[in-house]
C-alpha cells in the first residue's frame, strides 16, 4: 500500500513537472527605439517593473523587460506561471504584432513567445486583455476589425496561454471602439474601452463574458483606465493621467460608479534613465506572497 501510494506521489510530482516544463524564447526583445517607426507605434515605448506591499504605493525596480512594446496586461496561472502580454514593434521576424512573456519566478526573468492565433487572417489583434477563468480557460480580448471600416473588441481563447483560436465579438459599438479593460464584480462582467474619437470610456456588461452591451460612458477625471484587481470589498482600477505625470486608482463595489482613492500610486520620474516624458498603461497582478507587482510603460529614452 505504502508502496502504491509513494508511485501516486511520484506521479502526480511527474505531472506538475511536466505542465511546467521548461520554455525558450521564440524571440530576442529588441534594445532601444526603433525610430523609423510611426510616433506613436510600439516601436517608442518599453516595460518597466514596480513593486508594493499593499497595491498602493509602488517602488520601481530598475528592471527593464523589453523595448518597443506597448499596452501589457497579465495573468498568475494556477502553477504560478506569469503570463505578460503586449503588442510589440519589432519582435524577431514579425512587426507589430501581439505576443506573450512568460516567467516562472514571477517576474525576474522572462521567455518570449509568439502567441499562435488562429481566424486572424484577415486583421490581427491588438491592445491585449486577458482574463483566466476558473476552469484554467485563458479568454484574450482585444482590439481587431469589425465589418469593414470599424474597430471593435473581439475575443479568442486557447488552454496553455500561447495559443488561441478566435470566437467571436466581444463589442460592437455605433462607432469605433478600443482598447478594453475587462474584470468579472459581483456576478458580472464589466468592460471599459475608449472611442475611437476622444471622449468619456464607454461602459459596457455582460452575463457570460462574451458578448458585451453599451451601458453608460463613464469619466475618471484625467485619468484613462488601464487595469485592475480584485480587493476587499470590491475592484480597484489603475488609471495614467498625462497632466499628473502619475497613476492614480479608483474603487467600485459594482463596476459601474467608481471612487477616486487619495495619494499616487506611480509618479513619473524625469531623473530615471530608463524613463521619458511620461509613464502609462499599467498592468498589475498580485503575487502568492501578497505583494504587487506592476507592469509599465513609458517611451525609450533617446
Amino acid at each position: 500500500m505504502k508502496y502504491m501510494l509513494v508511485l501516486l506521489i511520484l506521479g502526480l510530482l511527474m505531472t506538475s513537472a511536466a505542465a511546467q516544463e521548461p520554455l525558450t524564447s521564440d524571440f530576442q526583445p529588441p534594445q532601444g527605439a526603433d525610430l523609423q517607426s510611426p510616433n506613436e507605434s510600439p516601436g517608442h515605448f518599453r516595460l518597466l517593473t514596480a513593486t508594493s506591499e499593499d497595491g498602493l504605493t509602488f517602488t520601481p525596480t530598475g528592471n527593464l523587460i523589453t523595448d518597443q512594446a506597448n499596452v501589457p496586461d497579465m495573468v498568475l496561472d494556477e502553477n504560478g506561471r506569469l503570463f505578460l502580454y503586449f503588442t510589440g514593434w519589432q519582435l524577431g521576424g514579425r512587426q507589430n504584432a501581439t505576443a506573450v512573456a512568460i516567467s516562472d519566478d514571477l517576474g525576474e526573468t522572462w521567455v518570449f513567445k509568439y502567441l499562435q492565433l488562429e481566424g486572424f487572417d484577415r486583421a490581427p489583434l491588438v491592445d491585449p486583455d486577458i482574463v483566466l477563468l476558473q476552469d484554467g480557460t485563458f479568454r484574450l480580448f482585444g482590439t481587431s476589425a469589425i465589418g469593414q471600416k470599424k474597430l471593435g473588441i473581439v475575443y479568442a481563447e486557447g488552454t496553455d496561454g500561447i495559443h488561441f483560436k478566435k470566437i467571436g465579438t466581444a463589442l460592437e459599438a455605433p462607432d469605433s471602439t478600443v482598447d478594453s479593460t475587462t474584470f468579472f464584480l459581483g456576478d458580472q462582467w464589466h468592460m471599459l474601452t475608449l472611442p475611437a474619437r476622444q471622449g468619456d470610456q464607454l461602459y459596457s456588461t455582460s452575463s457570460d463574458g462574451k458578448t458585451f452591451t453599451f451601458q453608460t460612458s463613464l469619466k475618471f477625471e484625467s485619468f484613462f483606465m488601464a487595469n485592475g484587481v480584485v480587493v476587499e470589498g470590491g475592484f480597484r482600477l489603475y488609471g495614467f493621467s498625462f497632466s499628473e505625470a502619475a497613476f492614480g486608482s479608483f474603487f467600485s463595489v459594482d463596476g459601474q460608479s467608481w471612487e477616486k482613492e487619495s495619494g499616487v500610486r506611480l509618479a513619473y520620474d524625469p531623473e530615471s534613465p530608463l524613463e521619458d516624458q511620461y509613464i502609462k498603461d499599467p498592468a498589475i497582478q498580485q503575487l502568492p506572497d501578497g505583494t504587487y507587482l506592476m507592469v509599465y510603460v513609458t517611451r525609450i529614452p533617446v
